[in-house]
């Protein structure tokens, strides 16, 4: 594959000009692609002085960007010393954080070879990779780049390494300096600075080390770190579990609370997010009580589970949840985080009542699929009825519930307050063995036939033949396979509406089911035989039924089928023809 040429690039100063006046985006993608060292150093102070919110936007938009764009050393470095000398924070936070994200060093395992007791070993080293530094000159670039990917071309940083690790040093001091005199514009400075960190910073455990700014202002102090001057190491013995804040200018910190909320309703990176709730609880125990709902409920809301934690556990003790609403309520269980799901719903039984939910809400949170907000529904199902007309359809979609642990359950009450209600029908009891669940089916077969209004009714035996699960054939067949006086069997097999088709359907696909039924296809065989005994006239239509059976390579359903011709041959003589016809490799004497 020939590797694609690098092309330095080239970008326009009077296009960046006239997107900069207008305050366009697109300024900083123009920016990023000019390469004239000596226009863009000069640019700097222009760029710093220019005061207008559309370009101080784009200066923080560019300082979000890795530092990688070719010869734009001089614009990074006179950016940084004009925001030191102003003493602008804000800007400073930017550069804490981007000076931070040109150094990522790599693991690497070593081989390690003895030559005087010849054993070998292993051993994980910390490097900062080789190759990192943007060449400064078109030769170099190309030369260096030429057999590049992307991704490796990604990696290319402005700035030797050792120069990429003093602006590190250099960009924390700023703000230490700021923490000795004015504790107050500390906090806010470096707070500024934990908000723009990104999970995509903290990827693993090496990952976060390499945030130099960022382990000062939370780890400063702690026995578990060293730092170096190439970059953190764990202290000897220690590992990153037992890491616990140890923020430099503490003091600081412990003044107010109103900074760690800050980090914590804005943070995009998780281990800021942890810190700050260890601060929270360390320093500040009562603060999380003068949080406004709104605040956590939207904390109950985000990915994180420790916030999310954080926020139920501090709304369980919120007086003011009292006046959410149940439609506040029913969105947040939609929204919140899956793992704080059954804190959630404790909270609801606490803090609302089930009679200011209506019975069709009250089921669609038993359909949820979340197991903790099903069980919500369950409960407050209970209190529920079927008083009302069209209460009945309402209560059978609990079918559908997703929650399987807890549609077994769902299904019972349903069946409880369907057979209680003033209209119940017992043909209700098919849309559970309609159902496409199996366990939704195994409790309406119990309902058939623990109900007396639903056993007793033939019209529902008559219509469930023409079920398509093939375990409800099995149950029926099994069901249908004695004709005692009295028998449901008998009401059903003998009841003169009864369609014979029906009942041949059922048949055939028992003895058709390869797979299930093998104890009760003895038991079709049986009934068949029954039936032809008292209805000779279905022969032609049953016997090749039977004839399934007969030739089964399966010893118990070759000898019911075998069994039931002779004994159909000895009981009906008249249809003895039609049996030889059917089965000519049998010689009946």
């Amino acid at each position: 594959m020939v590797a694609k040429r690098f092309t330095v690039p080239t970008g326009s100063w009077l296009l960046a000009e006239q997107l900069l006046e207008s305050g366009d985006p697109a300024f900083v993608d123009e920016l990023c692609r000019i390469s004239d060292a000596d226009k863009l150093g000069s640019f700097a102070k222009t760029w710093f002085a220019d005061r207008r919110p559309a370009s101080r936007r784009l200066l923080l938009e560019y300082l979000d960007r890795p530092l990688n764009h070719y010869r734009h050393e001089a614009l990074v470095k006179r950016l940084l010393k004009l925001a030191q000398e102003k003493g602008d924070d804000e800007i400073m936070a930017r550069f804490v954080v981007a000076t931070d994200r040109s150094v990522r060093r790599q693991k690497i395992t070593k081989h390690r070879y003895d030559w005087s007791s010849r054993q070998s070993w292993e051993e994980e080293r910390i490097i900062a990779p080789r190759f990192t530094e943007m060449p400064r000159d078109d030769r170099a670039m190309h030369y260096s780049t030429a057999m590049m990917s992307p991704e490796q071309f990604s990696r290319l940083q402005l700035f030797s390494k050792r120069t990429r690790n003093y602006l590190r040093r250099r960009t924390w001091r700023y703000f230490r300096e700021i923490g000795k005199q004015d504790p107050a514009r500390y906090i806010d400075g470096v707070s500024q600075t934990l908000i723009n960190y990104t999970d995509a910073d903290c990827v693993d455990g090496l990952a976060l080390l390499d945030n130099w700014g960022l382990m000062h202002i939370m780890f400063h102090d702690s026995e578990v770190l060293i730092a170096k001057a190439v970059g953190w190491t764990l202290a000897e013995s220690k590992s990153l579990g037992a890491l616990k804040p140890a923020p430099a200018f503490l003091d600081a910190w412990k003044r107010s609370s109103e900074p760690l909320i800050k980090i914590l309703t804005q943070s995009k990176c998780r281990p800021v997010r942890q810190w700050s709730i260890q601060m929270l609880r360390d320093h500040h125990p009562n603060a999380l009580n003068n949080v406004p709902v709104e605040t956590l409920l939207q904390w109950i809301s985000n990915d994180d589970v420790e916030l999310a934690q954080l926020a139920a556990e501090s709304l369980k003790k919120s007086s003011d949840s009292s006046r959410i609403t149940m439609t506040t309520w029913l969105k947040l269980l939609e929204s919140a985080n899956p793992q704080v799901l059954d804190l959630i719903c404790e909270i609801m039984v606490e803090k609302t009542s089930p009679d200011a939910l209506s019975l069709q809400d009250t089921v669609k949170l038993g359909c949820a699929r979340p197991v903790p907000v099903a069980r919500l529904g369950l409960k407050w199902l209970e209190s529920k009825s079927a008083s009302r007309a069209g209460d009945v359809a309402t209560w059978l979609l609990l079918c559908e519930a997703q929650a399987e642990t807890v549609r077994p359950q769902l299904v019972k009450l349903a069946w409880k307050k369907i057979a209680a209600s003033p209209s119940y029908d017992p043909a209700c009891v098919l849309e559970l063995l309609d159902s496409r669940h199996i366990d939704v089916r195994e409790i309406g077969w119990q309902w058939l036939t623990g109900e007396d209004k639903a056993r007793d009714d033939t019209s529902i035996w008559q219509r469930l033949m023409e079920t398509p699960y093939d375990d409800i054939h099995i149950k029926l067949a099994q069901l249908l396979k004695t004709y005692s006086d009295g028998d449901v069997a008998q009401k059903i097999t003998q009841h003169k509406t009864v369609d014979p088709k029906l009942l041949r359907l059922l048949w055939a696909s028992v003895l058709l089911n390869i797979h299930r039924g093998g104890r009760q296809k003895p038991a079709v065989v049986a009934a068949i035989v029954d039936r032809l005994e008292k209805h000779p006239e279905e022969a032609e239509e049953l016997l090749p039924i039977m004839s399934v059976a007969l030739r089964s390579v399966r010893s118990v359903e070759w000898r019911a089928g075998l069994s039931g011709v002779v004994r159909l041959a000895e009981r009906r003589p008249d249809i003895q023809e039609l049996i030889e016809k059917t089965f000519p490799e049998l010689q009946l004497v």
